[in-house]
Protein backbone atom coordinates (compact mmCIF):
# COMPACT_ATOMS: atom_id res chain seq x y z
CA UNK A 1 0.00 0.00 0.00
CA UNK A 2 2.90 2.71 0.88
CA UNK A 3 4.67 2.23 -2.67
CA UNK A 4 1.59 1.88 -4.76
CA UNK A 5 -0.17 5.37 -2.80
CA UNK A 6 3.70 6.77 -2.91
CA UNK A 7 3.77 6.01 -6.80
CA UNK A 8 0.25 7.26 -7.37
CA UNK A 9 1.11 10.49 -5.31
CA UNK A 10 4.40 11.22 -7.10
CA UNK A 11 2.58 10.94 -10.79
CA UNK A 12 -0.23 12.97 -9.54
CA UNK A 13 2.35 15.36 -8.95
CA UNK A 14 4.42 14.95 -11.92
CA UNK A 15 1.04 15.22 -14.11
CA UNK A 16 0.74 18.67 -12.31
CA UNK A 17 4.09 20.17 -12.47
CA UNK A 18 5.64 18.51 -15.17
CA UNK A 19 3.36 18.14 -17.75
CA UNK A 20 0.80 20.89 -16.80
CA UNK A 21 -2.29 18.42 -16.48
CA UNK A 22 -4.61 19.64 -13.63
CA UNK A 23 -7.71 18.17 -12.91
CA UNK A 24 -10.18 19.60 -10.29
CA UNK A 25 -10.97 17.43 -7.56
CA UNK A 26 -9.19 14.72 -9.53
CA UNK A 27 -5.28 15.10 -9.46
CA UNK A 28 -5.46 15.78 -5.72
CA UNK A 29 -7.19 12.57 -4.64
CA UNK A 30 -4.19 10.07 -4.83
CA UNK A 31 -2.57 13.23 -2.66
CA UNK A 32 -5.01 13.39 -0.50
CA UNK A 33 -5.14 9.24 -0.07
CA UNK A 34 -0.82 9.48 0.43
CA UNK A 35 -1.81 11.40 3.57
CA UNK A 36 -4.76 9.62 5.11
CA UNK A 37 -2.73 6.54 4.68
CA UNK A 38 0.38 7.98 6.26
CA UNK A 39 -1.96 9.75 9.02
CA UNK A 40 -3.83 6.29 9.64
CA UNK A 41 -0.05 4.81 9.91
CA UNK A 42 0.97 6.90 12.54
CA UNK A 43 -1.84 6.57 14.71
CA UNK A 44 -2.46 2.78 14.32
CA UNK A 45 1.02 0.97 13.30
CA UNK A 46 3.06 2.89 15.82
CA UNK A 47 0.84 3.58 18.45
CA UNK A 48 0.91 7.25 18.81
CA UNK A 49 -1.06 9.25 20.98
CA UNK A 50 -0.23 12.95 20.02
CA UNK A 51 0.85 13.92 24.19
CA UNK A 52 4.22 14.79 23.88
CA UNK A 53 4.61 18.56 24.26
CA UNK A 54 8.03 18.50 22.57
CA UNK A 55 6.58 16.47 19.57
CA UNK A 56 4.02 19.07 19.33
CA UNK A 57 6.96 22.03 19.28
CA UNK A 58 9.04 20.03 16.75
CA UNK A 59 5.51 19.55 14.38
CA UNK A 60 4.81 23.44 14.62
CA UNK A 61 8.10 24.14 14.08
CA UNK A 62 8.36 22.23 10.97
CA UNK A 63 5.24 22.88 9.89
CA UNK A 64 6.47 26.83 9.60
CA UNK A 65 9.60 26.26 8.55
CA UNK A 66 8.01 23.95 5.48
CA UNK A 67 5.55 26.55 4.78
CA UNK A 68 7.70 29.41 4.54
CA UNK A 69 10.53 27.52 2.54
CA UNK A 70 7.79 26.62 -0.10
CA UNK A 71 6.93 29.34 -2.50
CA UNK A 72 3.26 28.02 -2.29
CA UNK A 73 1.75 25.33 -1.36
CA UNK A 74 -1.93 23.80 -1.61
CA UNK A 75 -3.61 20.32 -2.13
CA UNK A 76 -6.83 21.65 -3.44
CA UNK A 77 -4.38 22.62 -6.48
CA UNK A 78 -1.99 19.86 -6.02
CA UNK A 79 0.88 22.19 -5.82
CA UNK A 80 3.28 21.19 -3.80
CA UNK A 81 7.30 20.66 -4.35
CA UNK A 82 7.86 17.10 -3.58
CA UNK A 83 6.26 14.27 -1.70
CA UNK A 84 8.35 14.85 1.24
CA UNK A 85 7.39 18.13 1.74
CA UNK A 86 3.73 17.22 1.74
CA UNK A 87 4.75 14.84 3.69
CA UNK A 88 6.58 16.37 6.66
CA UNK A 89 4.03 19.35 6.28
CA UNK A 90 0.65 16.48 6.55
CA UNK A 91 2.20 14.83 9.61
CA UNK A 92 2.96 17.55 11.34
CA UNK A 93 0.08 19.80 11.07
CA UNK A 94 -1.74 16.05 11.95
CA UNK A 95 0.59 16.00 14.82
CA UNK A 96 -0.21 19.21 16.20
CA UNK A 97 -3.81 19.08 15.57
CA UNK A 98 -4.36 16.02 17.24
CA UNK A 99 -1.92 17.15 20.21
CA UNK A 100 -4.72 20.44 20.44
CA UNK A 101 -7.06 18.41 20.15
CA UNK A 102 -6.73 16.19 23.23
CA UNK A 103 -5.99 19.68 25.36
CA UNK A 104 -9.60 21.22 23.93
CA UNK A 105 -11.43 17.82 24.29
CA UNK A 106 -13.28 18.80 27.46
CA UNK A 107 -14.09 22.33 27.35
CA UNK A 108 -17.11 24.18 25.26
CA UNK A 109 -14.89 24.89 22.67
CA UNK A 110 -14.25 21.20 22.45
CA UNK A 111 -17.61 20.17 22.67
CA UNK A 112 -18.62 22.91 20.01
CA UNK A 113 -16.13 21.94 17.64
CA UNK A 114 -17.14 17.86 18.27
CA UNK A 115 -20.77 19.29 17.54
CA UNK A 116 -19.85 20.80 14.15
CA UNK A 117 -17.50 17.55 13.29
CA UNK A 118 -20.50 15.43 13.63
CA UNK A 119 -22.21 17.52 11.43
CA UNK A 120 -19.58 18.45 9.12
CA UNK A 121 -20.48 16.59 6.08
CA UNK A 122 -23.68 18.62 6.09
CA UNK A 123 -21.91 21.89 6.56
CA UNK A 124 -19.56 21.39 3.71
CA UNK A 125 -21.74 20.90 1.32
CA UNK A 126 -23.86 24.17 2.66
CA UNK A 127 -20.66 26.03 2.66
CA UNK A 128 -19.95 24.97 -1.16
CA UNK A 129 -23.64 25.59 -2.17
CA UNK A 130 -23.89 28.91 -0.34
CA UNK A 131 -20.58 30.57 -2.19
CA UNK A 132 -22.21 29.01 -5.12
CA UNK A 133 -25.20 30.42 -5.03
CA UNK A 134 -24.07 33.82 -3.92
CA UNK A 135 -21.66 34.13 -7.12
CA UNK A 136 -24.62 32.61 -9.59
CA UNK A 137 -26.44 35.82 -7.48
CA UNK A 138 -23.45 38.26 -8.21
CA UNK A 139 -23.44 37.19 -11.45
CA UNK A 140 -27.16 37.67 -12.44
CA UNK A 141 -27.37 40.66 -10.74
CA UNK A 142 -24.00 42.64 -11.24
CA UNK A 143 -22.91 41.20 -14.39
CA UNK A 144 -19.64 39.84 -12.58
CA UNK A 145 -17.77 36.32 -13.61
CA UNK A 146 -16.91 34.67 -10.53
CA UNK A 147 -16.61 30.92 -11.45
CA UNK A 148 -19.19 28.82 -10.14
CA UNK A 149 -17.81 25.53 -12.05
CA UNK A 150 -15.05 25.58 -9.60
CA UNK A 151 -14.41 24.91 -5.61
CA UNK A 152 -14.83 28.13 -3.97
CA UNK A 153 -14.60 31.18 -5.65
CA UNK A 154 -12.25 33.45 -7.24
CA UNK A 155 -12.48 36.64 -5.42
CA UNK A 156 -9.85 39.50 -6.65
CA UNK A 157 -10.35 41.55 -2.90
CA UNK A 158 -10.69 41.24 0.51
CA UNK A 159 -13.97 42.89 0.54
CA UNK A 160 -14.83 39.93 -2.20
CA UNK A 161 -13.08 37.10 -0.19
CA UNK A 162 -14.76 38.61 3.34
CA UNK A 163 -18.32 38.50 1.64
CA UNK A 164 -17.88 34.97 0.12
CA UNK A 165 -16.39 33.69 3.67
CA UNK A 166 -19.28 35.60 5.61
CA UNK A 167 -22.32 33.65 3.18
CA UNK A 168 -19.98 30.52 3.05
CA UNK A 169 -20.29 30.69 7.03
CA UNK A 170 -24.21 32.07 7.24
CA UNK A 171 -26.03 29.09 5.82
CA UNK A 172 -24.04 26.69 7.63
CA UNK A 173 -25.21 28.46 10.77
CA UNK A 174 -28.68 29.32 9.42
CA UNK A 175 -29.54 25.83 8.55
CA UNK A 176 -27.67 24.34 11.95
CA UNK A 177 -29.95 26.41 14.05
CA UNK A 178 -33.34 26.17 11.91
CA UNK A 179 -32.93 22.49 11.80
CA UNK A 180 -33.96 21.31 15.46
CA UNK A 181 -36.80 24.24 15.38
CA UNK A 182 -38.14 22.97 12.51
CA UNK A 183 -37.89 19.30 14.33
CA UNK A 184 -39.60 20.61 17.42
CA UNK A 185 -42.33 22.49 15.29
CA UNK A 186 -42.94 18.73 13.40
CA UNK A 187 -43.09 16.83 16.29
CA UNK A 188 -45.72 19.42 17.89
CA UNK A 189 -48.14 18.90 14.98
CA UNK A 190 -47.67 15.13 15.31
Amino acid sequence: MTAVLATLCTLSLFCTNQLDINIPRCNNVFSAAWLIFLGYMLRNTFSMTFRNSYAAALSLLALVATCFLSEHMALITNTYSNILQLSVCGLSALYLLSYIAQHIENTIVGKCIAAIGRQSYHIMALHLLAINLFAALLNAIFSTKYPIDVLGNNADTLLEMLLFTVVGVALPIAFMLLVPLLNRKIKKLR
